[in-house]
C-alpha cells in the first residue's frame, strides 16, 4: 500500500470541485428485482387477492391454514408492501407528519417522543425540522402532503404559517404550541397564566423590581409570557424592569443575559421565558460572578429535563407535554374519522371515542382547565375547575365522498393516479367542511427549585 504524504493529500476544496459527492443517493447499488404480490401468491398457491387480504389484515378473512402458507411465502420471498402505494390505492395511511421549528430544543424533542407514544406503535412518525424558516416549513408541508401522510402535526415557525400547500390534498393539520392565527384544530398551553404564576412567585419572595428575558417578538408563546410578566408586576404595584428579547436557545439566552446584566441598576429578579435561555443566563451570570439565587433569583418556563440538572436547579413553569401529545392525537383521530380516513394511532383513537373533541355535537368541558392558583407559600396548586376554551364543531353538509377507487390488494396499480376524484377541488372543499376545529388550552404547573431563592423547595 502506497503511503500518502501530508502535502500530497487532496484539499477539501479539490475534493468538492468537479468530484463526486461523498454520498450520492442517486448512484446507489443496482436495484434488485422487486418481489411482488404475484411472486408470493405463486409460491403460496393462492390468488393475489388472498395475499392482499393477509398482508392488509382484511377486508376479507382467510382460513388459518391459508394465512400461514401466505405468511411463510412472505418470509421466504422477503416481500415488503409499499406503504406509499398502499396509501395511494386505499386512500389510507398510517403515517403522521410532524414538523417542528427546532428539534434540538428539548421541548420539541420531548414532544415528538410523546406524540409517538400517543400515536401507538403501529403509526409511523415522519419528522421534519423547519429550523424556524418559513420557506423551509412550506417545503416540508408540501413534501409531507405529497407523501400521502394521514395528517400533519405542525409546530409552526410563526403564528401565521402558510398552509396552502396542503389544501389540495385535504390533509388534516393540527397546530401545536405556535400558530395562533390558524383557523383550525390547535393545542397549546396558557402561556400567560403560567408566566403570571411564575412571576408572582418571585414577587412573593419580596422583590420590588422584576426584569424579563423574553422570546422573539411576534411569536404568540413569547408575547403571552411577556403579558403574564407585565400583569404580575401591575397587580403587585412594582416596577416592570428591563425587557430583553432573544431566540429560544442557550446562545440567545447567553447573549441577552450579557446585555441585560450590563444595563444600569441592580437586577435581583429575572423572569427568563425559556429553559434553554435560562441555561445561557446562568453562564453569563457566572462570567460576572453573579450568584444565582443569592444575588439574582430567576424563574423560567417549559419544564424540560435541563431545568432539573443545571446548578442551581431552575424553578420552572412545566408544560404538560404528555397531555399535549394526547390531545393532539385525539384531534388527529377525530378529524380523520370525520373525513372518513384511517384510524391512526391505537391509543389516541380509542381515547378520542370518549373525548369531547371526538363528539362533534358537544363542547369540550374539561380539557383545558387547571389554572394555577397560588397559595401563600408561593407554590402553584392545580385548580380542577375545568376552564376549557376548547370547542368542537362539525359541519355535516359536506358529505361528498372521497371518490378514490380502492384496490383491494393494497398496492397502487398503474391506473391509480387518475381514479382519486373527477373533481378534486369540490372534494377538497367538502372535506374541509367536515373538519373538526377545536382549540384545546392546557394549564401548566410551577415546579419550585433553588434558582428562585427557595432554600428547601
Amino acid at each position: 500500500m502506497t503511503a500518502l504524504h501530508r502535502d500530497e493529500r487532496p484539499s477539501a476544496d479539490a475534493r468538492t470541485e468537479g468530484s463526486a459527492p461523498l454520498l450520492d443517493l442517486a448512484q446507489g447499488r443496482p436495484r434488485a428485482k422487486r418481489v411482488t404480490r404475484q411472486d408470493v401468491a405463486r409460491l403460496a398457491g393462492v390468488s393475489v387477492a388472498v395475499v392482499s387480504y393477509v398482508v392488509n389484515r382484511g377486508p376479507k378473512k382467510v382460513s388459518p391454514a391459508t394465512e400461514q402458507r401466505v405468511l411463510a411465502a412472505v418470509a421466504q420471498t422477503g416481500y415488503l408492501p409499499d406503504p406509499v402505494a398502499q396509501a395511494l390505492a386505499s386512500g389510507h395511511s398510517r403515517t403522521i407528519g410532524l414538523i417542528v421549528p427546532d428539534i434540538t430544543n428539548p421541548f420539541f424533542a420531548r414532544l415528538a417522543r410523546q406524540i409517538q407514544v400517543a400515536a401507538g406503535d403501529q403509526t409511523v412518525l415522519l419528522l421534519g425540522d423547519s429550523a424556524g424558516d418559513e420557506r423551509r416549513e412550506r417545503t416540508l408541508l408540501a413534501s409531507q402532503a405529497a407523501s400521502k401522510v394521514a395528517a400533519i402535526i405542525l409546530g409552526a415557525a410563526t403564528d401565521t404559517p402558510d398552509l396552502s400547500a396542503v389544501l389540495p390534498a385535504a390533509v388534516p393539520v393540527v397546530v401545536v404550541d405556535r400558530g395562533a392565527a390558524v383557523e383550525g384544530p390547535r393545542v397549546t398551553v396558557d402561556h400567560r397564566a403560567g408566566a403570571l404564576a411564575a412571576c408572582e412567585h418571585l414577587i412573593w419572595h419580596g422583590h420590588k423590581t422584576l426584569a424579563c428575558l423574553a422570546g422573539p417578538a411576534g411569536i404568540s408563546s413569547a408575547d403571552l409570557r411577556v403579558d403574564g410578566w407585565r400583569e404580575a408586576c401591575r397587580r403587585a404595584g412594582i416596577e416592570a424592569g428591563p425587557l430583553v428579547r432573544a431566540d429560544f436557545s442557550r446562545r440567545g439566552g447567553y447573549l441577552a443575559a450579557k446585555e441585560l446584566l450590563a444595563l444600569p441598576g441592580s437586577h435581583h429578579a429575572v423572569f427568563v421565558s425559556d429553559d434553554q435561555q435560562a441555561v445561557g443566563f446562568l453562564r453569563a451570570a457566572a462570567e460576572v460572578s453573579l450568584d444565582v439565587p443569592g444575588q439574582c433569583a430567576i424563574v423560567t418556563f417549559d419544564g424540560t429535563e435541563d431545568a432539573a440538572y443545571v446548578n442551581p436547579p431552575l424553578t420552572t413553569v412545566a408544560q404538560p407535554v404528555p397531555q399535549i401529545a394526547e390531545e393532539v392525537m385525539k384531534l388527529v383521530a377525530a378529524n380523520l374519522r370525520a373525513l372518513g380516513g384511517a384510524n391512526v394511532g391505537s391509543r389516541a383513537s380509542s381515547q378520542a371515542d370518549s373525548s369531547a373533541v371526538g363528539n362533534a355535537d358537544s363542547n369540550a368541558d374539561g380539557n383545558a382547565g387547571r389554572r394555577a392558583d397560588r397559595n401563600a407559600d408561593g407554590d402553584a396548586n392545580g385548580d380542577a375547575s375545568g376552564n376549557a376554551d376548547s370547542e368542537a364543531k362539525r359541519n355535516a353538509d359536506g358529505n361528498a365522498g372521497r371518490g378514490a377507487d380502492r384496490n383491494a390488494d393494497g398496492d397502487a396499480d398503474s391506473d391509480a393516479d387518475g381514479s382519486a376524484d373527477s373533481s378534486p377541488d369540490r372534494s377538497a372543499d367538502s372535506r374541509a367542511d367536515r373538519r373538526i376545529d377545536a382549540s384545546v388550552v392546557l394549564s401548566c404547573e410551577l415546579e419550585v427549585r433553588r434558582s428562585c431563592g427557595c432554600a428547601n423547595p
